[in-house]
């Protein structure tokens, strides 16, 4: 990682933005069997735990109107900023399992995982990495995998077995007053758990094994560290991306690029899929990190965008419908700014120079005095010339 003294992108993210969400930056420190299941509050607030024995007019108004189970659990945990590179490989708790498997094994869990919203967003690669540190945990009969009101502290997926998930519709300090409710049944399949790591929110279920079986455990904290390290290095990949494009190093500062970083959001895309289609309002604009993209104006093919070149911008510099459909060639990943973002974040003089090269694509494609197309695209490598380039097609025809 960065060295002292080096500057080091920006470290806070919404969502599955280039670096970490709030939520991706947790260290999980486990606590005794004393602890206490704590209400669903928000990360900042504080906590308390009530002592009956004490005079409760100090305490602030509850942060929730719902009643919620206090009764101790097997184990807690809770959740405070921490630093990844303050971490060690014994701070986790999938040190020394079992994490051996197959290749069938490994293909059966990348198709588990790739639809789960825990991470969207993930490539091939980066998901064969969570899969690596998924360990086996064997499992009795009745016993209880997750507890309704337990915060989490893992991701599973089912490896074999059956398992029943329940919850209940109100939470009572008596839980024979708990009315149960079935939600749905794993067998040999499935996965369950990520909704805890992804709101931060206690268990909404319980998840009890019906039979013996096994299970695959990604561990909290190991998802935030890994979640955090693809969330630095693609920050610090679109940071050298942005770097190489002149328009962009010559006018945006140090802090302006990490803003630019702490805004985009990372897209990976499958051959084929289109991006934004020809005459839609423009939403976002986007830069190629990998892969290729081709704009269309009607069917026919009037550019191709390679890795450090960018496009959609056109329709946010002048409030117009999109100029092109662009499509991914392959396999891309993109970093998407959106256009609140842009109004936000690019200078007003980039943003001008923008316009006035929009205006000079335009002023080319409609005359006849030799202009070469290079001339007009070397500062800015972007799909706004594709008008010009339809047009050149079209007096060559």
């Amino acid at each position: 990682m960065s060295k002292q003294g080096q500057r080091r992108p920006a470290a806070n993210r919404r969502n599955d933005r280039a670096l970490p969400d709030r939520g991706a930056r947790q260290l999980i420190s486990h606590h005794s069997t004393e602890a206490v299941a704590k209400p669903p509050l928000e990360m900042h607030q504080t906590q308390f735990v009530v002592d009956s024995e004490q005079d409760d007019s100090f305490l602030p108004p509850p942060a929730t109107e719902e009643s919620f189970n206090l009764k101790p659990k097997n184990e807690s945990i809770m959740f405070s900023a921490f630093d990844v590179d303050d971490l060690q490989e014994k701070d986790f708790a999938d040190v020394g399992q079992d994490t051996s498997k197959s290749a069938e094994e490994i293909e059966k869990l990348l198709g588990e995982i790739r639809g789960v919203a825990l991470f969207d967003g993930y490539d091939d690669d980066e998901l064969l990495k969570v899969v690596e540190y998924m360990y086996n945990k064997p499992v009795r009969s009745g016993e209880v995998i997750i507890h309704c009101g337990d915060v989490g502290d893992a991701f599973y997926v089912v490896k074999q077995g059956r398992f029943r998930c329940q919850t209940v519709s109100k939470f009572s300090i008596d839980e024979s007053e708990n009315p149960e409710q079935i939600l749905r049944e794993y067998e040999n399949e499935g996965y369950f758990g990520e909704l805890s790591l992804i709101n931060q929110r206690p268990r909404a279920a319980t998840v009890t094994a019906l039979t013996d079986g096994a299970l695959w455990v990604l561990n909290a904290l190991r998802y935030a560290w890994l979640k955090q390290r693809r969330a630095i290095f693609n920050a610090e990949r679109f940071e050298q991306m942005i770097k190489s494009i002149p328009l962009f190093c010559s006018h945006l500062s140090p802090s302006l690029v990490n803003r630019l970083i702490d805004s985009i959001e990372i897209v990976n895309t499958e051959a084929g899929e289109v991006l934004c289609r020809q005459g839609e309002p423009g939403d976002a604009m986007f830069f190629v990190m990998t892969g290729e993209v081709e704009a269309l104006i009607g069917n026919r093919q009037v550019k191709r965008i390679g890795r450090g070149q960018f496009f959609g911008e056109r329709a946010l510099v002048l409030s117009e419908n999109r100029a092109a459909t662009c499509r991914a060639l392959d396999k891309c990943r993109l970093a998407k700014l959106s256009k609140e973002s842009f109004g936000m974040i690019i200078p007003d003089e980039v943003v001008e120079r923008m316009r006035r090269n929009i205006a000079e694509y335009d002023r080319f494609a409609t005359s006849d005095d030799g202009t070469s197309l290079d001339d007009v695209t070397d500062e800015y490598p972007s799909t706004a010339s594709v008008y010009m380039e339809y047009f050149c097609q079209e007096l060559r025809r």
